[in-house]
């Protein structure tokens, strides 16, 4: 569906290069930890799917601002949450709120769930 942060986070030129490269689209967010240091990436088009998540970029509030930033360039979210049972209710919640919402990543590390 996506390649997952193929360069580091904190080169938006790399990114932006490696996303005009290809037709798979490239996917980012959820090492960003403000709406400010993902605003170039969603201003330029560097992404095409964004990954934003709630317990790194500053909770629910920021979490959903920074997703309207993304709907505003037409980029839809795919929340990142390897965080446990807290956040995964959280960003659920928040999901269930948001326009451009595509797929929800889920970390289990318990083989038995």
């Amino acid at each position: 569906m996506f390649l997952e942060e193929p360069v580091p986070p904190e080169n938006v030129d790399a990114m932006l290069e490696v996303q005009r490269a290809t037709s798979v689209p490239i996917a980012a967010g959820e090492r960003l930890k403000s709406r400010l240091e993902a605003r170039e990436y969603l201003e330029r088009e560097a992404i095409r799917l964004y990954q934003p998540d709630a317990a790194r970029i500053g909770g629910i509030t920021e979490f959903r601002k920074v997703c309207a930033m993304a709907e505003n360039h037409f980029i839809p979210v795919a929340p990142h949450n390897p965080n446990g049972p807290v956040c995964l209710a959280a960003h659920l919640h928040a999901c269930c709120t948001l326009a451009n919402f595509v797929i929800f990543e889920q970390g289990d590390t318990d083989p038995n769930l």
